[in-house]
């Protein structure tokens, strides 16, 4: 099995994808599904990523606070949002429940790295408990660093889980290391 087969992708990656703000990690992910429709990976995802993904309010936008029909959200691409859609129904794709014992999994990554948010803990027990080869996400690059950014703790949590940025595994010899 190749090594980068089966991959665990975070809520952010879907995010990056239906906004289609960053035109490079766009072609990226779009990639990627291309080797996911061809059955060339496995994409694992969290129960919770579905919920994750969602209509997000305009960072800086004014509204008022009892009135949520006039909050602007983030435009998504329609045709991207329609394959998201179609991949979060697809039979083909694994998605894992949170379950009792990945969410105590979950607190005690977060007890043991308390800058991680919680649902960056679920997602990466989910990803562990899922035997993934890599936990791909967007946490820690461009708009989205934080303090708690997943990708400072590639090979950190677990048996050495690999948290990274995506790439379209194209073999041993190019592939990141």
């Amino acid at each position: 099995m190749p090594e980068w087969q089966r991959q665990y992708w975070d809520s952010s990656l879907f995010l990056s994808y239906l906004t289609g703000t960053e035109t490079e990690r766009v072609e990226v992910i779009q990639g990627l599904l291309e080797q996911y429709e061809r059955n060339g990976i496995e994409i694992i995802i969290s129960s919770f990523a579905i919920a994750e993904v969602r209509s997000i309010p305009v960072v800086g936008a004014t509204t008022p606070p009892d009135d949520e029909g006039a909050v602007e959200t983030v435009a998504y691409d329609p045709q991207h949002l329609r394959q998201v859609r179609d991949i979060f129904t697809s039979p083909q794709l694994e998605i894992r429940v949170l379950t009792p014992r990945i969410a105590e999994r979950a607190a005690e990554i977060g007890d043991t790295f308390p800058r991680l948010l919680p649902p960056d803990c679920v997602h990466i027990a989910t990803a562990i408990e899922a035997g993934a080869d890599v936990l791909f996400t967007d946490d820690g690059v461009g708009q989205r660093r934080r303090t708690g950014a997943m990708l400072r703790y590639d090979q950190r949590i677990g048996d050495g889980l690999r948290i990274m940025e995506p790439f379209v595994p194209t073999g041993p010899l190019f592939d990141p290391s």
